[in-house]
């Protein structure tokens, strides 16, 4: 390399250490200058000043708006079979812990695909507009397939489920009413193919004078209810974690008191 050569490398040496130190004391001083004012970024960028210098964050405003709860689909059919190992007095599931949500929905389910809405009552004495026994047998063994029942306690099981099946029949078709008929439309038909057919026998009977008038007197008999009942059977599941949790209360030398009265 020949002296011009060997001039013009370390004049380019020389301007590449007088940049740096330039950029090194430019980033000095403004570390000091947010020293100065107490600003929180002095301890959290310390040597990466250069680079924030060079690309600066872009600043986005954003609108958060609440986040809604999605419409909650209908019930679907179980695809796994439960076994129930113990019933209450009722006839109702107990153990498992939780299976009674799964079982009504399950039995909610059995009513749609089965019980065809122009049928007006679960039981009745005119048998014309009353649910037929063979659909509810149809419904209490398609529930078997998907529930195995203790040994000697179908008959108390089957009672109970048609009764709960029967609530449901009744309470769908409230729904349908309200939801439906009252506003004009139709439900989405490919969650319930099997009732299509039977909409416009069910829009004219709840539309009819007798019913409307029925319709009306259950609404002021409701109005006049001044302490209307409004608690489930979901506690009785819980009952058994909590006879343990006082258990280890207990265990651990705690005092209970209910109501005023010590529990020793």
């Amino acid at each position: 390399m020949g002296r011009l050569g060997r001039f013009s490398s370390r004049r380019r040496k020389c301007v590449n250490k007088d940049a740096a130190a330039n950029i090194e004391a430019e980033g000095e001083n403004q570390e000091a200058e947010r020293c100065k004012d107490g600003s929180p970024s002095a301890y959290l960028n310390l040597d990466q000043d250069a680079e924030a210098e060079e690309v600066a964050p872009e600043v986005c405003e954003t609108i958060s708006e609440p986040s809604r709860r999605g419409k909650r689909g209908p019930n679907k059919m179980p695809k796994s079979r439960t076994l129930i190992n113990e019933l209450d007095e009722l006839g109702e599931p107990v153990d498992p812990v939780g299976v009674m949500g799964p079982y009504k929905s399950t039995c909610g389910v059995m009513v749609k695909d089965n019980i065809p809405i122009k049928y007006r009552v679960w039981s009745a004495k005119d048998k014309i507009w009353a649910v037929p026994e063979s659909l509810k047998d149809i419904c209490w063994d398609k529930l078997k397939e998907k529930y195995i029942f203790p040994e000697g306690s179908e008959e108390v099981a089957k009672k109970r489920a048609l009764f709960i099946m029967s609530n449901s029949f009744g309470g769908w078709k409230g729904d349908l009413f309200r939801g439906h008929v009252q506003k004009g439309t139709q439900p989405d038909w490919k969650y319930f193919p099997n009732q299509q057919q039977y909409w416009d026998e069910f829009v004219s009977f709840k539309l009819s004078k007798p019913q409307q008038a029925l319709s009306e007197k259950n609404k002021v008999d409701s109005s006049q209810d001044d302490n209307p009942h409004r608690t489930g059977r979901g506690y009785l599941r819980k009952i058994p974690e909590w006879e343990q949790q006082q258990e280890q209360l207990i265990q651990s030398g705690v005092t209970l008191q209910m109501g005023g009265i010590l529990a020793l």
